[in-house]
């Protein structure tokens, strides 16, 4: 793993521990190493948030064409679905 996020998990650990941790991983980010996308990705995986497009992914970026100009925004509120099955077509 890492150096930096191995810190990062340690940094998050202790903030959990000290009960300071929000449920909520869009305040993740004020952690030094959780940026947008790891929040997002844990409120797609962790609570199970309908509507989270991760619009930097790699994966979504390579998969959208092939729907032929469909528009993300047109699949609210359920991102989240379009997420996994496009990902699903990267695999």
């Amino acid at each position: 793993m890492p150096g930096a996020r191995r810190e990062t998990l340690r940094r998050f650990a202790a903030w959990y521990a000290e009960g300071d941790a929000s449920d909520d991983p869009a305040a993740w980010t004020t952690l030094k190493g959780i940026g947008p996308w790891t929040a997002n990705y844990a409120a797609l995986r962790g609570t199970g948030h309908p509507d989270i497009w991760l619009a930097g992914d790699a994966g979504l970026r390579r998969a959208l064409p092939r729907l032929e100009g469909a528009d993300p925004a047109s699949a609210s509120p359920w991102r989240s679905y379009l997420t996994l099955q496009l990902w699903s077509r990267e695999s």
